[in-house]
């Protein structure tokens, strides 16, 4: 598969998992994914207000914002970059 591609194909895949938890929301690890996905893809603005939101969603639950702080810490723009 040619980068650009896969790298649309990896796009549709974190906006459609956006669209699920925005319409029917979703387990920690499911924000976790959105939120860590988004910053490898360079997208630290958009991750960081889901993070905020996520951690809304989850207050009180230490287990699951502990889950979604480690996603808020993955290294950005990773996918896309030179090979």
């Amino acid at each position: 598969m040619a980068p650009a591609d896969r790298l649309a194909m990896i796009r549709g895949m974190v906006e459609n998992l956006n669209a699920r938890l925005a319409n029917e929301g979703g387990s920690a690890e499911d924000w976790t994914k959105l939120i860590s996905s988004l910053r490898v893809l360079g997208e630290a603005d958009r991750a960081a207000a889901i993070a905020t939101e996520a951690r809304t969603k989850f207050t009180g639950r230490a287990g699951d914002l502990a889950k979604i702080e480690a996603a808020t810490q993955v290294p950005l723009g990773t996918i896309g970059a030179a090979p």
